[in-house]
């Protein structure tokens, strides 16, 4: 029995040195050889004997995938190259992009769903081409400048992953790197992780039904770069984790809506429902708040009863407005159809609509189990996903479990 328990306790402690490893996978994705001297960019579709192809541009390569149309669709994009210029890169089929740290180097720098009517013959819009004919779900790591955009023509779901995809200055641009999806129908499920925004006005925007999550990313000089405007009829989920918002808002042009976190529900029998956690503003431009409900602009669909919101961890300046808070041309309004409520860190802020309350944050009930480690990870090193599992340390743990067994091995050198 003893022997048996102390095997059990070993397949215990090699699970999780195994786990430990499997964790720190990598996003990185070896180029393939082939192609040529100038080419940057790989693309495969399907499985087994699939298509594939090099090409200099990574808006060609989707061309050809697109084109392809066999299903799946992976590219592999050269460690730090120029993967050239793209606007629009239209996208129908799921979708896996390593960026190996490249960078799209001009144009609107975005793929696009479900906006026009595409030919599969010709990879181009056509009036007797198709909109999205499936739910698709689109990945990508390390890619400097990417963003996704669209207008939603179907019902289909569109998954949006963005992992690692900073922003890179280019000269003459500014609103680079949007993840702006306008349009009622269907659902986007928006999922950001350890993105760096630099977008001049709107970097995450959605109408529709869905969720989105953004943990791990920051947001720099952005006129209103978390934009929900839900005017769909079902529900939206948001969910802001370890975020910074530097030098965000407005004082010209949209002044009269910009913050750096805008959340409004349009349409009148929706629901939104917002949590907030360990999110920090700095440098707040414009009069909103860092934090905003609801639409002040006469005129405006708005309806804040609609709106739950939870903030914890979170220093902020909440502001909830009604329509005719500001008048139809951006002007001061009804100066009683807004409230204001000033969050620290200690407090939970809970609320629908203007109806906001502040209270102490209780304590959270300890986990029953927990990890400790005092490993520390700078950001650089912590921007990557998962390596790939190490197979030294798993040698170990399986090793772990068969000398208790009585059946470890011994390396015998070969003569």
């Amino acid at each position: 029995m003893k022997k048996l328990l102390a095997t059990i306790l070993a397949l215990v402690m090699a699970l999780g040195v195994t786990t430990l490893s499997w964790a720190d996978v990598t996003s990185e994705k070896a180029f393939p050889e082939g192609g040529g001297a100038i080419d940057v960019v790989y693309w495969s579709v399907g499985e087994g004997e699939n298509e594939h192809g090099f090409t200099t541009t990574l808006a060609a390569a989707l061309t050809a995938a697109y084109k392809a149309n066999k299903g799946t669709i992976t590219i592999i994009c050269k460690p730090g190259a120029d993967v050239g210029t793209m606007t629009h890169g239209h996208v129908a089929d799921d979708l896996t992009i390593y960026g190996n740290g490249a960078y799209i180097s001009d144009g609107e720098c975005d793929l696009e769903v479900d906006t026009y009517t595409y030919s599969r013959t010709t990879g181009a819009q056509a009036n007797d081409g198709a909109f999205l004919e499936k739910d698709i779900t689109i990945t990508a790591y390390d890619l400097y400048n990417l963003g996704v955009w669209g207008e939603r023509h179907t019902g289909y779901t569109v998954n949006v992953n963005l992992n690692n995809c900073d922003g890179q200055a280019i000269v003459g641009k500014e609103n680079l790197q949007r993840v702006y999806i306008s349009g009622t129908t269907g659902v986007n499920n928006i999922t950001l992780t350890g993105c760096d925004f630099l977008t001049g006005k709107t970097a995450v925007y959605s109408n529709a039904d869905g969720a989105v999550k953004v943990t791990g990313c920051s947001f720099t000089g952005s006129a209103v770069p978390l934009n929900i405007n839900h005017k769909a009829e079902g529900a939206m989920t948001v969910e802001v984790t370890n975020c910074s918002f530097k030098e965000c808002g407005d004082n010209g042009d949209w002044k009269s809506f910009a913050a750096p976190a805008r959340f409004v529900q349009s349409g009148g029998n929706g629901t939104m429902t917002v949590k907030i956690d360990n999110a920090t503003f700095t440098d707040t431009k414009g009069a909103n708040g860092d934090i905003l409900l609801g639409d002040g602009r006469d005129g405006q669909g708005s309806h804040n009863g609609n709106i739950t919101i939870e903030a914890k961890d979170t220093a902020a300046k909440l502001q909830a407005q009604e329509p005719g808070y500001y008048t139809s041309n951006g002007g001061a309004g009804d100066t009683t159809k807004a409230a204001t409520k000033t969050v620290t860190t200690d407090n939970v802020v809970t609320g629908t609509g203007a109806s906001l309350t502040v209270a102490p944050a209780q304590p959270e009930t300890p986990p029953r189990y927990y990890y400790n480690s005092t490993t520390t990870t700078t950001k650089d090193e912590a921007k990557g996903s998962p390596k790939t599992f190490d197979a030294g340390i798993g040698i170990y743990a399986v090793t772990a479990v068969l000398s208790v067994t009585g059946m470890a091995w011994t390396a015998k050198k070969r003569h």
